[in-house]
């Protein structure tokens, strides 16, 4: 009779595929996050600025101006008398303008005029660095 010999290798675990594929989805969620920080300024061309300071951690709200003077919040324009009813329900966020370079500079004055109107005291302009990237 003949008897099966059984080996005497301990079985291991691969671990290399596993590996790959954390790393894998690790890229995944890190490129994910850097396309979900980003503004809302579609069609808005942002004037240059070779200085500035970074955006802080508290509530944010984005005011584009676009080029016919219009202002767009989350890329739908509201008109400039509807902006008071927005600012109560803003409370005490900050507030950024991007205004387009090709906008009227009554419209941007007029824009900061309601906005002071309205209680704001604190607002920050956004502007194009020379490495951000330039809207499409």
């Amino acid at each position: 009779m003949h008897r099966a010999r059984r080996s005497t290798e301990v079985p291991r675990l691969d671990l290399m595929p596993l590996i790959d594929v954390v790393f894998l989805l690790l890229t995944f969620f890190v490129f994910a996050m850097v396309l979900m920080v980003q503004l809302n300024t579609e069609g808005i061309r942002l004037p240059k600025a070779r200085s500035g300071e970074a955006v802080s951690d508290v509530a944010v709200t984005t005011i584009a101006l676009n080029a016919e003077g219009e202002v767009l919040i989350d890329g739908v324009t509201i008109p400039k008398a509807d902006l008071q009813a927005k600012l109560t329900e803003w409370g005490d966020e900050q507030i950024f303008i991007a205004p387009d370079v090709r906008a009227p500079v009554g419209s941007l004055f007029e824009l900061i005029g309601l906005l002071k109107e309205g209680g704001v005291e604190n607002i920050k302009f956004i502007r194009q660095t020379d490495n951000s990237p330039v809207p499409g």
